[in-house]
This record gives structure tokens, C-alpha cells and sequence, in this order.
């Protein structure tokens, strides 16, 4: 779907004055205080003026996103034959974690209901630099800061509206629920994360608790440590699981391949359901946009589907030093090509979150550069080059010590998605002075995004 591309913050309100700025600010720190959102990250900034978009525009995006994803998850069998393990050693996992993922191949389409897209707004349009796709994905609870948000300025954006994620997600387990013939009361969902990891967002776990019991929903919070197997079944005491919200990550199982092999086998004769298994993590693979670059898988797509790499991918190739490229009509080595052109590159290793690892030429020297490719090639972990996208910035407040400063912002937009269906929408940002990672690991702040009515 082609769209014209337009600038939707230019159609916001009128730039407010400092005073009422500071105000919202206030009010906004102390409503998320109250309602225990952003626990875990007591320093985050919140801003307090959403970014706004068309519907048409979120429409045309949301739809060429699901797109990408189905492309993704279409690599193994077009590119691979279905030959998994070649699949996985390309994508750099090791031997345990194989086994983690073969464990669980069958379940890769039916129980992938989460990702998010994480996307940059350039000069020539939208980039999906990363695609990640898991339930443990950030940005869930921005349903609930979108409101509040909204409250707070009141008329200024009663033509606006917005997706709240938890919505997709009641909406998902009702349509299971309904699909399987259970009854809410008779059964429980287990919201089960990696112990003792998961002590520092047990407060977004009783808030997700919280808001599946109001939809008439029983859940308890539990780990891989207090749960137990009784012949086919899972339980946490004398409370039977049915369903598992999963948030532990393939890196947490790892580190107990044999336990949680034994302790996720109802899963494989469908006595428990489980939510995006471990399987999905591989679509969250950054190799991934490396491989939908590569001339063998993208020979195979329509001319459609290929403009919509061209559109939307970055390009991006696996870092393999030892291998050639031609650059402006001359035969070189990749790694000359790299080590030339860090203004206009970025490093990343093909595994992983919060981006850890990744390094963007531009920020770093020469020297630092050439070191970090030398480390890179001593490591046993993969990592892709990827062209540098740059934002097109926005100019957002900043408050601080009663004053307010508007700055031109990069933002990352996370366009978080729900069984084949938009879910919600929200952005991080940096100032761009800052020249740094849009990742909340890293600082970034995080703000909302409304979609017009009409």
C-alpha cells in the first residue's frame, strides 16, 4: 500500500508554553507513579507530547510490516528446504540452544502471537532496522500511557486514538479460550519468567495479573524453579497451569536445557498452551535481514514483495571478513569495504537485546573502529553490518529542574503487533546532540504515538 508520506507532528498542537509543559510533566511522572508503570527504570523519561500519525499512514505501515515478519518466517522453508539445524548454525546458535529450538519447531507458527518492529523514519521514509519477535517484547504497557497522556491535554487531541496492546492480548486469549471450548473460570494462565532475573519486573507481572483478572482471566506469576511436572500436567503448588505466558528468554533456558526440556514436555502433547515458545526467538534474529538481502532468497519473492525489502530493509549483510565485495566498480575485501565506511555503518551481533554490542561507526574513531572489528573477528558470535539509517527528527521537550528545552530528537518507533493484527504504537528517543542508541538500556526516553481518526 503506497501512501503519501507526510509529516504528522507538523499537524500537532501549537507548541505549549513552559508553564503548562512543566504542568503535564507532573501530572504525567505522578499518574505513572500510582498506576506502577516504568518500575523498573525509575530514571526513565517520559514525554509529555505524543507523536501523532494518519491512520492511513499507520495502516500502510502495520500492514507492510506483518508482510516483512511473514517473509521472515518463510526463510526456513524457501531458502533452507526446512533444513533447520543448517538454518540455525547460519544464525550463529550453539549447540544447547539447538536444542532448546529444535525442541519446539512445530509450535512455530501457532503459538507466535507477539513482536514488535522497530522502525526509523528517515528522509525517504520508514527503515525496519530490527524485527523482535517474542512475548517478553517492551512496550506493552504504552496502551496505558497513551491514555493518561491523552487525559492530560484533553481537547487538543479528542480527534485522536490509540491501540492499546493489553487489548490485542485479552482479545487473543479469549479467541483460544473460545477455540478450545474452555470455560475463563477453569483454567489458569501462567505468566512464567526466569528466576531470580525476574525480580526486577515482578511489578509488570502483578500489573499484567492484574489486568487478565479483570477480564475475568486467573493467571499467577511463576518460574522456571516453583513450577513442577506431574505426569502431563503443570502446577505451581496444587494450582494447575493450562496456559504459559512466557517471558524468560532463550538465553535464560539455556543456562537449564535438561530442566526445562522436562518441565515444558506437556507442551508437546498440547496438555498446556504455550505463548511465543522459545522457537520464535530465531525470527528475532538479525541475520534474518541479512538473508532477506541475500540474492538467493530474493530471487524468490514477486516484484512486489521485493520492493518492499527495497523499501523498507536496510541494507544489510552478515560480517564475514574474509569474503569480497564490489565497491564502486573495484573487487575489495569486506573487511576494507567496513573499515572504510564506518560514517555510514553499524555493527550489530545478530543475537540479543538492548543493544548490547552494537557499535555505530559515526560515533566511534578510526582506531576504534579497526579495534572493534578486530574483536569481532576473534569472537565466536556472529554480527551483521547494517547501512545507517538517520532519523528525521522531531523537536520534543525536555524538563528539567522547572525548565523545559525542545530539542531535535532521533526516535525509534515500535510498532508492536498481535496475531496478524496492528497493537499498539509508541517511540523512543535521543536527543540528536546525544548521538547515541534509541534503546531504553541505553537512556533513550519513551513517548507515545496517537492515530488520527480519520
Amino acid at each position: 500500500m503506497k501512501i503519501k508520506e507526510t509529516d504528522s507532528q507538523s499537524s500537532f498542537i501549537p507548541r505549549l508554553k513552559e508553564e503548562e509543559i512543566i504542568k503535564i510533566q507532573k501530572d504525567l511522572s505522578s499518574r505513572l507513579e500510582k498506576s506502577h508503570l516504568f518500575q523498573y527504570e525509575k530514571d526513565i523519561n517520559v514525554y509529555s507530547i505524543p507523536i501523532l500519525m494518519s491512520k492511513e499512514e499507520h495502516q500502510s505501515l502495520s500492514e507492510d510490516c506483518l508482510e516483512i515478519l511473514d517473509l521472515i518466517m518463510k526463510i526456513p522453508g524457501t531458502l533452507f528446504k526446512n533444513d533447520i539445524e543448517a538454518y540455525l548454525d547460519l544464525l550463529g546458535y550453539d549447540s544447547g540452544e539447538k536444542q532448546l529450538l529444535m525442541s519446539f519447531h512445530d509450535f512455530s507458527s501457532s503459538d507466535c502471537w507477539f513482536s514488535r518492529a522497530d522502525i526509523i523514519k528517515s528522509e525517504e521514509g520508514f527503515k525496519l532496522i530490527e524485527f523482535n519477535v517474542d512475548s517478553s517484547v517492551g512496550g506493552m504497557e504504552t496502551g496505558q500511557l497513551s491514555r493518561i497522556v491523552q487525559e492530560l491535554h484533553g481537547q487538543r487531541l479528542k480527534d485522536y486514538h490509540f491501540l492499546d496492546p493489553y487489548e490485542g492480548m485479552i482479545k487473543g486469549f479469549e479467541e483460544l479460550f473460545s477455540t478450545l471450548g474452555w470455560k475463563k473460570e477453569e483454567k489458569t494462565i501462567g505468566i512464567i519468567d526466569w528466576y531470580p532475573d525476574m525480580l526486577e519486573y515482578l511489578q509488570d507481572h502483578k500489573n499484567l495479573a492484574g489486568i487478565l483478572l479483570e477480564n475475568g482471566f486467573n493467571s499467577v506469576v511463576c518460574h522456571q524453579e516453583n513450577m513442577i511436572k506431574k505426569g502431563n500436567n503443570l502446577y505451581l503448588g496444587d494450582r494447575k497451569i493450562d496456559v504459559l505466558y512466557k517471558f524468560f528468554l532463550l538465553s535464560d533456558a539455556k543456562k537449564g536445557i535438561s530442566h526445562m526440556t522436562d518441565l515444558l514436555h506437556p507442551v508437546h502433547i498440547s496438555d498446556v498452551r504455550i505463548i511465543n515458545s522459545v522457537y520464535t526467538d530465531i525470527y528475532s534474529n538479525k541475520g534474518n535481514l541479512a538473508l532477506l538481502w541475500d540474492t538467493r532468497y530474493f530471487e524468490t519473492l514477486s516484484a512486489e514483495q521485493q520492493n518492499l525489502v527495497k523499501k523498507y530493509i536496510p541494507w544489510t549483510k552478515f560480517f564475514t571478513p574474509q569474503s569480497t565485495i564490489v565497491h564502486r566498480g573495484s573487487l575489495i575485501s569486506f573487511k576494507e569495504f567496513v573499515f572504510n565506511n564506518k560514517a555510514s555503518l553499524v555493527l550489530k551481533p545478530i543475537k540479543g537485546y538492548g543493544g548490547d554490542g552494537v557499535i555505530l561507526g559515526w560515533t566511534v574513531s578510526s582506531e576504534e573502529w579497526k579495534e572493534e572489528i578486530e574483536m569481532i573477528m576473534n569472537r565466536d558470535e556472529p554480527y551483521i553490518v547494517q547501512e545507517r539509517v538517520e532519523s528525521k527528527p522531531k523537536e520534543l521537550p525536555y524538563v528539567k529542574d522547572e525548565k523545559v528545552e525542545w530539542l531535535d530528537t532521533d526516535l525509534n518507533y515500535g510498532l508492536l503487533l498481535c496475531k496478524n493484527s496492528p497493537n499498539g504504537l509508541f517511540v523512543r528517543g535521543v536527543p540528536k546532540k546525544a548521538n547515541s542508541l534509541t534503546n531504553i538500556n541505553q537512556g533513550a526516553s519513551i513517548g507515545t504515538v496517537l492515530i488520527k481518526n480519520i
